[in-house]
């Protein structure tokens, strides 16, 4: 495997870009479990207030739809889980 530092610059933005998608989701997860938790309303403009680090405007875009995402998974995990329950 090629070391990322002697890789071509495409590569390294790849796995950079990977690396910044994931630290993303996992602050969105936070967020979201948190705003849940205490009855308040999701807002991606809250988000990136309150997470200055991905407060860049190209990066709106992509804030949303992973939060959208994210609580469309935990809506269908809810959703199996009742059906089990139901089923039982």
């Amino acid at each position: 495997m090629m070391e990322i530092d002697s890789a071509p610059f495409w590569v390294r933005v790849d796995a950079t870009k990977g690396e910044y998608l994931s630290a993303l989701r996992s602050q969105i997860r936070t967020y979201v479990d948190h705003e849940e938790e205490m009855g308040n309303e999701l807002d991606w403009r809250h988000f990136v207030e309150r997470y200055s680090e991905w407060n860049h405007e190209h990066l709106y875009e992509t804030v949303v739809e992973e939060i959208m995402i994210y609580v469309r998974e935990k809506v269908d995990g809810l959703s199996s889980a009742s059906q089990t329950l139901q089923g039982a």
